[in-house]
């Protein structure tokens, strides 16, 4: 169990994307020989989540109450510029617009914060793309479960 999976906002957004038949990792992906794995896939970064009611950019949230933000960020990770922008398009459709099932909360639908254009990275050759999207998840006390 990694950290990200105790925040349940992160875990059902991840379901999400993986419903598409995408593949979400925690970190870059290598190969055998301890290159980067030339793959498209996903990489989700959960954010800090913080109480909205009490200090909105540093408070560590008290989950039994007040209004709760997580902004998670989503690399896709490809070998073309249209692969790492056709999967961050489709992990995004997943997500945008969708109310999470969150145990003992209530969710608003995601929002989308930003996107990028794919980047390359011609440090390695091939080279490999990436591409950046972010959403905001915001929950509050209720809900069922």
């Amino acid at each position: 169990m990694t950290d990200a999976d105790e925040l349940p906002e992160y875990t059902a957004a991840v379901a999400l994307i993986e419903a598409t038949g995408l593949t979400v990792h925690d970190s870059l992906r290598y190969d055998s020989e301890g290159r980067l794995a030339r793959d498209t896939y996903l990489i989700a970064f959960p954010a800090i989540p913080y109480d909205v009611e009490q200090a909105r950019f540093s408070a560590v949230p008290d989950f039994d109450t007040g209004i709760t933000r997580v902004d998670l960020d989503i690399q896709a990770v490809a070998t073309t510029a249209r692969g790492a922008t056709k999967a961050l398009s489709r992990a995004l459709r997943a997500l945008v617009g969708q109310t999470l099932l969150v145990p003992r909360r209530s969710c608003d639908p995601i929002r989308l914060t930003l996107t990028t254009s794919a980047q390359d990275d011609r440090t390695i050759q091939p080279p490999l793309f990436y591409a950046d999207g972010s959403v905001e998840i915001t929950t509050r006390p209720g809900g069922t479960t």
